[in-house]
């Protein structure tokens, strides 16, 4: 199953996506928000789960999907943090989506990120990784100037079972490719995600929502005013969570 968000209110409006990323159908009248799903996941997974199937077999009302229109699947978070729990943005936080402008230049990173439904304090890498309910990508950028870091997050999260042979044992099995300007390079991604979720857990819960990413610092330098970036993980001949793409502007 691959879910999305539109912007709406606060905390978007969800959607199920086709697994080609083509078309989309409603999600709201089943939950309104991915951080509903989040928190009530027992509730509306198999009904979600229903709707993809009869979203791909076409029986029921479907639109196009344009990824340049989708919000960051979970705009605001309660927690973001990565193996050496470093938040990054605080709670509330607006996060953002894969084609807002970047506005701030810096050192970054490309990562995969888990969103998480409850993860209990104690919790054993296996028990930790099956609390993992949703796969995705991010780019995260520091500057020195500001706290924190800037998220720009893929269009689509993906349950770990829709991706099939490109997620194994909590890892990412196929490489993640960057482009910046013309020039392309391929990134593997960071492995130990149950024992980083399992690490976050050792001392206290994690709350439904949580984003947990494993990151790689970006190829190259850091970008700078008028660079452009894209980030993309494809299996099958397919795009896996849509592409990141995004201009650096700075503002005079």
């Amino acid at each position: 199953m691959k879910l999305a968000s539109l912007p709406q209110g606060r905390d978007g409006r969800l959607i199920v996506v086709s697994d080609d990323l083509a078309w989309y159908a409603d999600a709201d009248h089943i939950v309104p928000t991915m951080q509903r799903l989040l928190d009530e996941w027992h509730r509306h997974a198999d009904l979600l789960e229903s709707l993809a199937v009869e979203l791909a077999h076409g029986a029921i009302p479907r639109k196009r999907f344009h990824e340049r229109e989708a919000a960051a699947p979970l705009p605001r978070t309660f927690h973001w943090t990565d193996a050496a729990d470093a938040v990054r943005n605080q709670p509330g936080d607006g996060l953002m989506g894969a084609r807002d402008p970047l506005r701030r230049p810096g050192a970054s990173e490309v990562g995969l990120v888990a969103m998480t439904a409850d993860v209990p304090q104690g919790a054993t890498p296996d028990e930790a990784l099956g609390r993992v309910r949703l796969i995705g990508l991010a780019h995260a950028v520091a500057a020195q100037s500001a706290p924190g870091a800037t998220g720009h997050f893929s269009p689509v999260f993906v349950t770990p079972a829709a991706l099939g042979e490109a997620w194994a044992d909590g890892a990412l099995a196929v490489p993640v490719t960057v482009t910046r300007g013309s020039a392309s390079s391929t990134l593997t991604l960071p492995a130990a995600l149950a024992d980083t979720l399992a690490g976050l857990a050792a001392e206290r819960p994690l709350a439904a929502g949580t984003l947990v990413s494993l990151s790689a610092p970006l190829p190259g330098d850091a970008l700078g005013s008028g660079d452009t970036l894209r980030i993309e993980a494809r299996h099958g001949g397919k795009s896996l969570f849509g592409a990141i793409e995004q201009v650096v502007h700075v503002p005079a």
